[in-house]
């Protein structure tokens, strides 16, 4: 049957009208599942801007300010060169993958005069997934918020704060890497460096440069599974002030526990190693590790009234001069027995594979210069559970490295006195030389297995003492062989 004109044309428009109406629908659906492209925006400021402007390279804004309230997640503020009178305070976060990031255009050209510095996030509303690189400020940072980086910073006079008080938000994962801090530190302040507050987690403290700070705590550590590594610390001063390494107190019933301190440099310091001390009478303030530090010329001790503390192949040169050795384990409830106050007092410490040579307060008496007790405590106090085995006892360079006759007897595997045969003592180079008696005679220890400047442990029949393993010039400086299966062609 032959249809008519209106029938093929009715049908040929229903077919138009159903495949559009199929296209319609197939665009909706691919509207749908293609996620929104999110654009990132890079803004400036000069000091030659005006917070007017749109904020673009060739428009700048004049005040960091102003761009910490206009960023959204992913964007970068580039600040060039020049003296900005004001900080800022950072209120909104970034998200993973997309960081808010302020940025110097030049290393440490752009500098911070303000005493408030950088604000980044507060205590009522933290900022996290944050980058601040490059800049030269004398206010320092304040950081509350999680996986926040503070990178490549000059601070001169300022702190670094994660979380102080207890009840602040958490803090978790920032890194506050390569930095420099020199200076004394702020008026108000009486602290160079702060990783602090119950709640902060994970945090990474690392590469950074401590240049002649005074009148200061360099460190005090609160919080929980944090890792302070690879740091060099030149000439801590007091100067009117009881200034330590690091500090530890539980006034506000704060945590300090799980806490790594390795592979750093001391060198130079009148302040003391450290005072670290458990109030609270619970197990708060706890388990500490340092592990291949080298401290040369700290003229204080390092007070530890707290248990679970370990010390393994640290190199002691030259301190804890104003008393009886680097270490000293104390009771800080001393008028009570160790039994009623379970934590405030350092039982189950362990101290081993350390060089301690030409330390306390007589570097060249018998009776001084390594680890030592007070407050009624000794090695055999009960549940004590006190190691220390494998260090190494000796009086100081200029009187031969003798041995000392009070640590005779004292560890079973320890050595008392004879030169350590360091590469170049007058030069701080305390790596070990071949035939130095510290190599090989170390105890193996779990959980690491490398010395400070990275190398495998050990290197020969057993660990080597101190925070060098010692390793043999062709070790150290021959070339590499060419590839197992490199092939000439013939010209």
């Amino acid at each position: 049957m032959k249809l008519n004109f209106s029938e093929t044309h009715g049908r040929k428009i229903k077919k138009i009208y159903t495949n559009c109406c199929l296209i319609f629908l197939v665009a909706i659906a691919v509207s749908f599942a293609i996620p929104k492209l999110c654009y990132s925006a890079t803004y400036y400021v000069d000091t030659g801007g005006k917070d007017s402007n749109p904020g673009t390279q060739a428009q700048p804004w004049l005040t960091l300010q102003k761009a910490a309230d206009a960023v959204s997640p992913g964007d970068t503020v580039i600040v060039n060169p020049g003296t900005y009178a004001n900080g800022f305070t950072l209120r909104k976060s970034g998200a993973p993958g997309k960081y808010i990031v302020f940025q110097s255009a030049k290393a440490h050209g752009a500098y911070i005069t303000s005493s408030t510095g950088f604000h980044v996030g507060t205590n009522t509303r933290p900022a996290s997934y944050i980058k601040v690189i490059g800049f030269r400020t004398v206010g320092g940072f304040d950081v509350v918020g999680d996986y926040n980086l503070i990178e490549n910073n000059i601070i001169e006079e300022g702190t670094v704060g994660i979380s102080w008080h207890p009840g602040w938000p958490s803090s978790t994962g920032i890194i506050i890497k390569g930095n420099t801090f020199r200076g004394k530190a702020s008026s108000n302040s009486q602290k160079i460096m702060v990783v602090t507050g119950e709640s902060s987690v994970n945090c990474l403290i690392e590469n950074n440069f401590f240049d002649h700070n005074t009148g200061a705590d360099l460190m005090r550590i609160f919080g929980t599974g944090h890792i302070i590594r690879n740091n060099k610390v030149i000439g801590l001063d007091e100067t009117g002030w009881h200034s330590d390494l690091f500090q530890v107190y539980s006034n506000n019933s704060e945590q300090s526990n799980n806490i790594l301190v390795e592979n750093n440099l001391f060198m130079n310091c009148t302040g003391s190693l450290g005072m670290i001390q458990n109030k609270s009478k619970t197990l708060e303030i706890c388990n500490w590790t340092f592990r291949n530090n080298v401290f040369i010329n700290i003229g204080q001790v390092m007070q530890v009234q707290a248990p679970y503390f370990k010390f393994y192949n640290n190199t002691f040169i030259n301190c804890g001069h104003n008393t009886a050795g680097p270490i000293l384990l104390r009771h800080y409830y001393h008028d009570q027995t160790p039994e009623q106050g379970a934590y405030d007092w350092p039982h189950d410490t362990v101290i081993k594979n350390n060089l301690f040579i030409g330390c306390g307060s007589q570097p060249n008496g018998d009776g001084t210069g390594w680890y030592h007790f007070s407050d009624g405590l000794s090695e055999w106090t009960p549940h004590m559970n006190f190691d220390a085995d494998y260090n190494y006892v000796t009086t100081s360079k200029a009187d031969g490295y003798k041995l000392k006759a009070g640590f005779v007897g004292k560890e079973t595997h320890g050595i008392n006195g004879g030169d350590p045969k360091f590469v170049n003592y007058d030069g701080n180079d305390f790596h070990l030389r071949a035939g130095s008696p510290a190599i090989d005679k170390g105890a193996t220890i779990a959980g690491f297995n490398k010395d400070k400047d990275g190398n495998i442990r050990p290197q020969g029949a057993a660990w080597d003492i101190g925070a060098y393993e010692f390793m043999s010039s062709t070790e150290k400086h021959s070339l590499p062989g060419p590839p197992p299966n490199l092939k000439l062609l013939n010209p």
